[in-house]
C-alpha cells in the first residue's frame, strides 16, 4: 500500500515546523490574560436605588426635567452606569397608578407631584 496525501508527510527543508518560533508565541500567549477583565462596578439596586436618586433630583430641580436629563444626573449621582431604560421605567411607573410620586408635564418631561 502507498502513502499518498495527508499521510505522507516528510519533513524536508520547505516544509519544516518552526518549533522555535511556535514555543515563542505560547510563551507570549501563556502571559497573556485569557479574558479581559470586567468593570468591578456594579449597577445601582434598580428599581429602589433609581427610584430613589430619580425621586431625588426632581426634589431640587426648579421645574419639570427632560428624561435625558434626569437620566444624566442619575448617573452623576451613583457614579456607575445606569440604563436609560431604568429611569425611564421609574418615572412611567410613578407617574400613573396609586403612587403618583412624579407627574408628567408633556412627552418626555416628568416633575415631582
Amino acid at each position: 500500500m502507498e502513502l499518498n496525501g495527508a499521510l505522507w508527510n516528510p519533513l524536508t527543508t520547505d516544509k519544516r515546523l518552526h518549533l522555535d518560533s511556535l514555543k515563542k508565541l505560547k510563551k507570549a500567549l501563556e502571559g497573556q490574560e485569557s479574558c479581559p477583565k470586567r468593570h468591578s462596578q456594579r449597577l445601582p439596586g434598580r428599581q429602589g436605588t433609581v427610584l430613589a436618586a430619580v425621586t431625588a433630583i426632581l426634589t431640587s430641580a426648579a421645574g419639570p426635567m427632560p428624561v435625558s436629563a434626569i437620566h444624566a444626573s442619575v448617573q452623576g449621582q451613583t457614579g456607575v452606569a445606569v440604563p436609560y431604560s431604568s429611569v425611564k421605567d421609574a418615572l412611567a411607573t410613578h407617574a400613573r397608578g396609586s403612587d403618583r410620586r412624579f407627574r408628567r408635564t408633556r412627552r418626555g418631561c416628568y416633575e415631582l407631584s
